[in-house]
C-alpha cells in the first residue's frame, strides 16, 4: 500500500512538472525589431525661410524608417551669434541681422549621419528718417549680399506706390533709398520689401512718416483741366517754372507735381533769392538723381554764370562744375575755346557722355556794316566723356577729338 501511494505521489509530481514545463514553452518571447539604419530619412520643413531679427521661426523635422522620431538640432552660421534652437525646432533669431544665411540641421538620434537642413535668412527691420527736403524720406535697410530691396509707400497700409530696387554693397550691408512722391503735410506709410537669394521675400514692418509743409507763398497755384474724355498718361510732371507769375518774392522753380497738380517734390537751390539763378534746364538722370544747370538770371542775377549740378532727391549736391572749371578742362585738353556760360540745354548720351551748350565770343574784322573789330557772341557744343553721372563720382573729363 505504501509503495503504491509513493508511485501515485511520484506521478503527481511528474505531471505538475510537465504542466509547468509546457506552460513555459507556450509563453510568447520578447522580439526586438530589426532597424535598417540606412533606410532612415530626415526631412526638415520649411526647407528655407526668412525671419526678422529677434523673432522666432518654427521648424519641423519628419523622420521615417524608425519608430524613434527624435532629432538633434544644430546651427551652422558664419556669425558668432547665429541664434538658438530648442529641442522642438523653435529657432530664435539673433537681435541683429545676419548678412549671410544660417543653416539649421536636424540629425536622427538613431543614425546621426541621416540629416536634413533648412536655410534661414535673418533680416533686421529698416529705419525711416527725415531729410533736408520735407517731402522726402530716407529709408535705410540692411540687405544681404545677392539681395535687392524696394520701398512700398502710400497714405495707408495698402501702399500703392513703390520705389525702384537697389542692391547692397559687396558682402551685404545697409541700403539707403530716398522715398519721394509724397504730398505736403500728410502722413504716409512705408515698408521695405527685400528679395533674398533663393526666391525668398521679406516684408518689413510698417513705418509712418509725416511730410512737412512746402515753403509758404513760394509755389504758384496749379490747376489741372482735362478737355474731353481723354485719359492722361501715367506718371508725374517735372516743371521748370522760369519767370512764373502769381508769386511774390522768390518762387520755387524746380517742381514736380502729380497729375492732380499737387506738389510732390521741389528743389530749392536759391532759398534766399540772392543769386537769381534759374533751373535752365533740369532733367532726371538714370540713377534717380537730377542734373540741373543753375543759370544766372540776366543782369540782375549775382550768381555764377552757370553751375552744372547733380543733386539727389533730398537736394544734396553730389557733384558740380562751374564754367570756370569747364574752361580749365578745355585748356588742359589743348582747346582755345573760352566759355562764358552753360545755358538752355544739355544732353546725356546713351554711352554716358554729356553734351553741353555753351556761349563764347569771337572777334571779327570788318564785318559787313561793322568796320573794325567786332566781338560776336555765339554758341558751341562741348562733349564730356564719362562724366560718371550714374555713380556720383567726379564730373567728367573733357574728351579730346
Amino acid at each position: 500500500m505504501k509503495s503504491g501511494s509513493g508511485r501515485w505521489l511520484l506521478a503527481l509530481v511528474l505531471l505538475q512538472a510537465a504542466l509547468a514545463f509546457d506552460c513555459g514553452q507556450n509563453q510568447a518571447p520578447t522580439i526586438v525589431p530589426f532597424v535598417d539604419k540606412n533606410a532612415i530619412t530626415v526631412s526638415v520643413s520649411p526647407s528655407s525661410g526668412v525671419v526678422a531679427a529677434g523673432q522666432s521661426l518654427q521648424l519641423t523635422a519628419s523622420v521615417t524608417g524608425t519608430d524613434q522620431k527624435d532629432v538633434a538640432w544644430t546651427i551652422f552660421g558664419s556669425s558668432p551669434d547665429a541664434g538658438s534652437i530648442d529641442a522642438n525646432g523653435l529657432y530664435k533669431a539673433p537681435a541683429r541681422a545676419v548678412m549671410t544665411s544660417v543653416r539649421i540641421q536636424a540629425a536622427s538620434v538613431v543614425n546621426p549621419t541621416k540629416v536634413d537642413e533648412a536655410t534661414v535668412w535673418v533680416v533686421e527691420p529698416g529705419t525711416v528718417s527725415a531729410t533736408n527736403n520735407p517731402l522726402v524720406a530716407q529709408f535705410s535697410m540692411p540687405v544681404p549680399d545677392g539681395g535687392n530691396v524696394k520701398i512700398e509707400f502710400g497714405t495707408d497700409t495698402s501702399y500703392g506706390f513703390d520705389t525702384w530696387q537697389q542692391g547692397p554693397p559687396p558682402g551685404g550691408g545697409p541700403v539707403n533709398i530716398l522715398v519721394a512722391g509724397m504730398r505736403a503735410s500728410s502722413t504716409y506709410h512705408m515698408r521695405a520689401v527685400v528679395d533674398l537669394p533663393g526666391g525668398l521675400e521679406f516684408q518689413d514692418v510698417d513705418h509712418a512718416f509725416q511730410t512737412g509743409a512746402t515753403p509758404a507763398n513760394r509755389i504758384p497755384a496749379i490747376s489741372v483741366s482735362r478737355p474731353g474724355n481723354a485719359a492722361p498718361s501715367s506718371g508725374v510732371e517735372l516743371l521748370d517754372l522760369v519767370n512764373v507769375g502769381g508769386v511774390t518774392g522768390n518762387p520755387l522753380e524746380a517742381v514736380v507735381t502729380d497729375l492732380q497738380g499737387n506738389v510732390i517734390w521741389y528743389y530749392d537751390f536759391d532759398p534766399d533769392g540772392s543769386t537769381g539763378a534759374l533751373p535752365f534746364p533740369i532733367k532726371p538722370l538714370p540713377n534717380g538723381h537730377f542734373l540741373i544747370n543753375a543759370t544766372a538770371a540776366g543782369p540782375g542775377g549775382t550768381g555764377t554764370a552757370g553751375v552744372l549740378q547733380e543733386i539727389d532727391l533730398a537736394g544734396n549736391i553730389i557733384q558740380s562744375m562751374t564754367s570756370a572749371e569747364l574752361n580749365a578742362r578745355l585748356a588742359a585738353a589743348g582747346f582755345k575755346l573760352v566759355t562764358q556760360a552753360m545755358h538752355h540745354d544739355f544732353l546725356l548720351l546713351p554711352n554716358g557722355h554729356l553734351i553741353l551748350i555753351v556761349n563764347h565770343t569771337m572777334d571779327f574784322t570788318d564785318l559787313p556794316g561793322y568796320p573794325g573789330t567786332t566781338s560776336v557772341l555765339g554758341d558751341a557744343l562741348v562733349e564730356l566723356d564719362q562724366p560718371e553721372l550714374a555713380t556720383g563720382v567726379g564730373l567728367g573729363h573733357f574728351r579730346s577729338p
